[in-house]
């Protein structure tokens, strides 16, 4: 029944919102389309055709300057906290906090937009799970404090200036680099800063 809710929720959500950039509002429709097509069993995590929703947490520290990125074990980049539906998140903005603090330690948060971005990317194939889509869906959250610390699940963490993103065609630390789809939100949020 939880699930039913999901699916309406997020519905109303990417329905009501739209994207003046392409590629997040090309993906706005894929998450419609997955909806309408899978309904409640694309929550699931082993949903591979084509894939299952996933919820991110885009941080930005108490100044709005920094990103907080973790080092991810399995996929080997610098990435936002986030990770799959848990059959307890009673929506994807809970989801992506619950990810943020498993990941980091991080609570204090202020939720500045629940559906800042989404992204539809391929994930490949790991031990005994396929290849297959994540359907992010993406919230901005402002730290208040900066306290951080890598948990289990990931290898490293920091804050890295927007511009370091940005411009993080190759390596950010560690000789390990970030991908398109956080220098793309890191854009868009260096671009908001600079016009306010």
């Amino acid at each position: 029944m939880q699930r039913v809710g999901l699916v309406e929720e997020l519905s109303r959500q990417l329905s009501a919102r739209s994207w003046s950039e392409e590629r997040p509002e090309a993906h706005r429709r894929a998450l419609l389309a997955l909806l309408e097509k899978d309904g409640a069993r694309a929550f699931e995590r082993d949903a591979f055709e084509p894939g299952h929703f996933t919820a991110s947490a885009f941080t930005l520290d108490p100044e709005g300057a920094r990103l907080l990125l973790i080092r991810h074990r399995k996929l080997r980049l610098w990435l936002q906290p986030g990770g799959h539906v848990e059959a307890g998140d009673v929506d994807l903005g809970r989801a992506a906090l619950r990810e943020l603090e498993e990941e980091t330690g991080l609570v204090d948060v202020e939720v500045i937009d629940p559906l800042f971005d989404v992204d539809v990317h391929a994930i490949p194939a790991f031990g005994e799970t396929p290849a297959h889509l994540h359907h992010d869906v993406r919230v901005l959250l402002r730290a208040r404090v900066v306290d951080v610390a890598a948990r289990e699940e990931v290898d490293g963490i920091g804050w890295f200036s927007l511009g370091e993103v940005v411009e993080a065609s190759g390596a950010l630390r560690d000789g390990l680099p970030t991908d398109e789809s956080v220098r793309r939100v890191a854009a868009r949020l260096l671009k908001s800063r600079s016009s306010s």
